[in-house]
């Protein structure tokens, strides 16, 4: 079996829902104009090719490397991409290649995603409630449970999780009581971001996180002191982030360049040593066998890296 790879797609940075804990969510005002401002070394550059016109020799360079690879669509929200589905089809008709996506499932036609990628072609759908965008648009979240059970029919694996802002938590029973009813089992996701003057993830309750941890898709290890920096990581080898531009970078955390899928890349061909203190990325229990054991780096080697890794950032941004 060839080896695998998963590669974490920031499609776009578009969104059709305007939820205000969102990481590209923009107030309006003077505060707005100096957020757009500094967000802007927060968000990639924009495309120099047209990613539609372009696929199948980008596809063509992904064929090459012999690997397989899932490709893992987020956002912003994918459906927006313009020909989305189409590009999912010409994807799911190569049998080296899997389709994942993070999405609020409010594509104009769940059907023609249906006929395009077969569920044995999905790897997995993380589709986020959203309820309070959900309600102000659609007046109701029902619609999008239909969504999600006509896919868990279909034999897709679902996965709806709910971003746990502070406020929600008093509507937490109502709301996972409905979404039970309908034969979905809501995941939550920790808040991570400033509320009332206080910072999360870190601010929770131990009682909030306990709860997250026990309704979560996954462990949420970044709700816990854990260090990643010096550990021997198969990111750039088994998991890379693509950027809207094309960019490809390690991962969210490590920028160092791997390449470009319009111009040509090269993935790593073994584990390295993680260079963040924090890791971002998914599931890092799949990426790092070995906890205990760790390369040491000197200060002035530490502060190289933090360096480096900013200057590569500011170029996938520019």
């Amino acid at each position: 079996m060839s080896q695998h790879c998963f590669a974490s797609w920031y499609i776009t940075e578009k969104c059709n829902f305007d939820c205000p804990y969102c990481f590209v969510y923009h107030p309006t005002g003077i505060k707005g104009t100096l957020k757009s401002i500094t967000d802007r070394f927060k968000r990639p550059s924009p495309p120099k090719y047209d990613l539609y016109e372009e696929l199948d020799k980008v596809l063509g360079k992904f064929l090459a490397t012999g690997m397989s690879f899932t490709f893992g669509f987020t956002g912003g929200e994918p459906f927006v991409t313009p020909h989305f589905v189409d590009i999912c089809r010409r994807i799911a008709s190569h049998d080296q290649f899997m389709i994942s996506l993070d999405t609020n499932l409010t594509m104009r036609s769940i059907q023609e995603f249906i006929e395009a990628a077969p569920p044995e072609k999905v790897e997995y759908i993380s589709a986020a409630l959203h309820i309070e965008e959900r309600e102000r648009i659609y007046g109701s979240i029902d619609p999008f449970l239909d969504n999600v059970r006509e896919l868990l029919d279909r034999g897709y694996t679902v996965v709806v999780n709910h971003v746990m802002h502070p406020d929600m938590f008093e509507k937490l029973d109502e709301i996972y009581g409905h979404c039970l009813s309908r034969g979905v089992r809501l995941k939550l996701k920790p808040f991570k971001g400033v509320h009332d003057g206080r910072v999360y993830p870190q601010a929770y309750s131990e009682e909030q996180k306990r709860l997250i941890d026990e309704l979560s898709p996954t462990p949420q290890y970044d709700l816990r002191s854990r260090h990643f920096l010096g550990l021997q990581c198969k990111a750039g080898k088994n998991l890379i982030r693509i950027w809207a531009n094309g960019d490809i970078t390690r991962c969210v955390g490590d920028y160092s360049l791997l390449g470009n899928i319009y111009t040509g890349f090269e993935l790593y061909d073994s584990a390295r040593p993680c260079i963040i203190e924090t890791c971002p990325c998914f599931d890092p229990e799949r990426l790092i066998d070995d906890f205990e054991t760790r390369v040491t780096f000197p200060p002035l080697t530490r502060r190289i890296y933090k360096i480096k890794n900013l200057m590569n950032k500011i170029k996938v941004r520019l």
